[in-house]
This record gives C-alpha cells, sequence and structure tokens, in this order.
C-alpha cells in the first residue's frame, strides 16, 4: 500500500527517508505553496507555480530528495496532487 491508501506510510531509497506530509512540505516549499493547499484533490494547474520552471523544481526535488528520475511525460499526466502523490508512491513501492 502506498501514501495514498495509508497516509502515512513512510519510503527509504538508499539514506533517504520521507512520508506523504513530508513529500508535501517540500512540494510546497518548491512552488512556493503553503502545504495545507496541496490536498489530494487540489488541481495542479489552478496553482500558477504549476507551470515549467515549477515542473522541473519538483522533477529536481524528486532527484535531490529521493534519487529517481521521473519517466518523460508522467509528470504531464497528474491532474492533482493526488495524482503527483500516488506517481510518486508507485515509484518508491518495491
Amino acid at each position: 500500500l502506498g501514501w495514498a491508501t495509508l497516509g502515512v506510510v513512510a519510503f527509504s531509497i538508499g539514506t533517504d527517508f520521507m512520508n506523504k506530509t513530508q513529500f508535501i512540505e517540500k512540494l510546497g516549499a518548491e512552488l512556493g505553496i503553503a502545504p495545507a493547499k496541496l490536498t489530494d484533490t487540489a488541481v495542479l494547474t489552478s496553482f500558477p507555480a504549476w507551470d515549467s520552471m515549477g515542473r522541473m523544481a519538483v522533477v529536481a526535488m524528486l532527484d535531490t530528495e529521493l534519487g529517481f528520475d521521473l519517466p518523460p511525460g508522467a509528470l504531464q499526466k497528474c491532474q492533482t496532487v493526488g495524482d503527483l502523490v500516488s506517481l510518486v508512491s508507485a515509484k518508491l513501492t518495491p
């Protein structure tokens, strides 16, 4: 089960460790959005910061914080914050 299901599950790759709350906090910091606004149903395109630069910042954060790259086009398929959380969770779930 991933973040979207349990909400408190933590994942680690190597020495990196992050749970859903920490991911949302880091996402908010990268995009300049209060984490409280980043609910599972929040539509990413409703945030002005979810532009090409914002998406690049998220990709860089995933690489830096969790050590993985997203497949081409994966981020563009995410419509909501919940979609993004599910994408990251699926990538981190063994």
